[in-house]
């Protein structure tokens, strides 16, 4: 019987769980610091190097900030769990450090720029930092004199919050442990009027987790719902609108909250949920995303926190539990999730000048994505680590009959090759139970062409296609591809699986005829 070639060159499924003949061919069973890549490819993860100098007091970087105060000239700033330091460059152009601006402080939960000044909450105090100096930020009378009771009262529930979204000109504030949303007067954060509160009660009795601005409205986050307030006539209330969206879960980490081009996505309690305004509805509609896809995202009984950006086309999402940070993408353009990704980080930031994704980390180091870069960066020492890829494919129907056995004569293995690095990754190949290791070579080196005006031509070729000899007689085979060595890059284009059909065949034993008695 003459041999059949079977290719299989889009991975963009990423991430799925089920039995190989219900999934397609484009998912993977496993893509730990892998990305999608050239198309449909599948590459190792870019690495990180360390970005900015290191915190000498070695603390844990809770928030990267960037502010121009009214002098016009830009700060860049980071928040610890009890303190804020700022970057500085000292005379005679020595190399910059930081410089802590106060101490004392409450873990920072949510910032806002303003008039040239940091505002920020840290659940029982509301402070301002103007580019010198950090104050309390206070709160005016309503008339002359000394703030009555009642003043004093609703300025304790503005200082103990934690979530606040500007929408319009107007700031909208909320506790994590009640059931309401202030607003402020236009254009003054700080200026309040008493009746300013919207009630966002539920039969349940659950708190508010998160506030996010979205579709000319505002989005209120609890852990088992999700609000929507529309409108701008606050004063008259003629258009104010507060609905309950349908939605199985809201969210219980309030930085877990990102907008996503024309969405927002959020991590529920049975997974990534993502909130879009459809075309013909006011109100945005709700799609959980990941399903059964990536398990972790959903287990959130066992985390203490998630943070989340957008950068690059893919949502990243960090989850801490007691075994660690991991991080899992998804990417919006393919609906596909990767993970995960084992850099860890404390804080994502991508509001610094440079076009470039910022980690804060553990042990007081910064750290910037680099796509050339191919180590990761350990957060207890500063040195470079491998990057520990492993992608494995789901078990591929070799002959597409499910029920055929095929005996495998060749794997072709086609990748891309780079002129600075050499690229060594390790395959593991399953037909059926049976298991089989390689290492492949990637690297061509120079390939040497005719000579042209007396020189000789010479460069890289862009793929390199390999084959490996086999002769295993199986029904699925399934491919793992890992490499954890520095400076490694790698670049899977495709695979293709020579082979030759056998006949139906199947395990006859166990089976027994038995005669039918018809009851007419």
């Amino acid at each position: 019987m003459a041999r059949a070639l079977r290719i299989f060159r889009d991975f963009s499924g990423g991430l799925a769980d089920g039995l190989a003949d219900s999934m397609a061919d484009k998912y993977l069973k496993k893509a730990k610091n892998t990305v999608p890549a050239a198309g449909l490819g599948l590459a190792k993860a870019s690495g990180y190097e360390l970005a900015l100098p290191r915190l000498t007091s070695g603390a844990e970087i809770l928030a990267l900030v960037e502010l121009t105060p009214a002098d016009g000239v830009v700060q860049t700033l980071c928040f610890t769990a009890d303190s804020l330091y700022q970057l500085v460059t000292a005379a005679g152009g020595q190399q910059a450090a930081w410089q802590l601006v106060t101490n004392g402080l409450a873990p920072i939960c949510d910032y806002f720029i303003y008039g040239g000044k940091l505002w920020w909450l840290d659940g029982s105090e509301f402070r301002t930092y103007n580019g010198q100096t950090v104050a309390a930020v206070t709160f005016t009378p309503q008339t002359a004199g000394s703030p009555t009771a009642a003043e004093l009262e609703f300025w304790g529930r503005i200082r103990s919050s934690r979530f606040v979204e500007q929408r319009g000109s107007r700031w909208f504030y909320a506790r994590s442990t009640h059931s309401e949303v202030i607003f402020s007067k236009v254009g003054n954060p700080q200026d309040f009027e008493l009746t300013s509160i919207i009630s966002v009660n539920t039969k349940d009795a659950d708190t508010i987790t998160g506030l996010c601005s979205f579709a000319e409205g505002l989005l209120i986050f609890k852990q088992k719902s999700v609000y929507f307030l529309s409108g701008w006539d606050f004063i008259a209330a003629g258009d104010i609108n507060l609905t309950r969206l349908s939605v199985s879960s809201g969210t219980a980490f309030a930085k877990s909250i990102c907008r996503v081009d024309n969405g927002v996505l959020y991590l529920g309690a049975d997974g990534l949920y993502r909130l879009h305004q459809p075309n013909y509805s006011l109100l945005p509609a709700a799609k959980n995303l990941s399903e059964k896809r990536v398990k972790a995202l959903a287990d959130t009984g066992e985390l203490s926190s998630a943070h989340s950006c957008y950068f690059a086309g893919a949502y990243r999402i960090t989850l801490v539990d007691g075994a660690g940070c991991r991080e899992y993408r998804y990417y919006p353009a393919t609906d596909s999730f990767f993970g995960e990704f084992t850099q860890s980080c404390s804080c994502y930031s991508t509001a610094l000048r440079l076009p470039a994704l910022f980690l804060g980390c553990r042990g007081g180091y910064i750290l910037k994505n680099k796509e050339e870069s191919r180590n990761y960066i350990d957060t207890a020492t500063g040195q470079e680590i491998p990057i520990e890829m492993e992608a494995e494919t789901k078990a591929f129907d070799v002959a597409g009959q499910m029920v055929r056995q095929s005996r495998v004569k060749s794997v072709f293995i086609v990748a891309s090759q780079y002129k600075e690095e050499s690229s060594l990754p390790e395959l593991e190949l399953t037909a059926d139970y049976r298991r089989r290791a390689y290492t492949a070579d990637l690297d061509e080196s120079l390939i040497y062409g005719e000579g042209q005006w007396g020189a000789a031509r010479y460069g890289f070729v862009d793929a390199v296609c390999k084959e490996l000899p086999l002769n295993l007689k199986c029904r699925r085979l399934s491919i793992k591809i890992y490499n954890n060595k520095l400076n490694e890059p790698v670049l899977l284009l495709g695979l293709g699986f020579s082979y030759k059909s056998k006949r139906p065949a199947a395990d006859k034993c166990g089976i027994t005829e038995r005669s039918v008695e018809y009851n007419d």
